[in-house]
């Protein structure tokens, strides 16, 4: 890892993403978030292999929602921590070749 690559650049507060990340509206893009997590064929085999969406789908999208809160909203320090979280979890999932 290239020397401050673990340092996530934190979601300022007041911009777009900041603004506008919890709005009530994105509800309406529930199911074009879940079709974007499999977008590309590497995750979509990684999403099939190693969770458990097909059965429980919006509970992955609440997992995906609540990380998501705490890299925007969660100031640097947050991010910082989810993004180790996020990187320890998806550490053990390796690719077939």
């Amino acid at each position: 890892m290239a020397p401050g690559a673990d340092v996530a650049p934190p979601v300022v507060r007041g911009t777009a993403a900041w603004r506008y990340f919890g709005d009530f509206r994105d509800a309406l893009l529930a199911g074009q978030v879940l079709v974007l997590q499999v977008a590309h064929p590497v995750a979509a085999a990684g999403v099939r292999d190693h969770s458990d969406h097909r059965e429980d789908p919006w509970t992955r999208l609440m997992r995906t929602v609540a990380s998501l809160s705490i890299c925007v909203y969660g100031r640097t320090k947050g991010a910082q921590v989810e993004a180790a979280r996020l990187r320890k979890l998806h550490r053990t999932l390796h690719r077939d070749r």
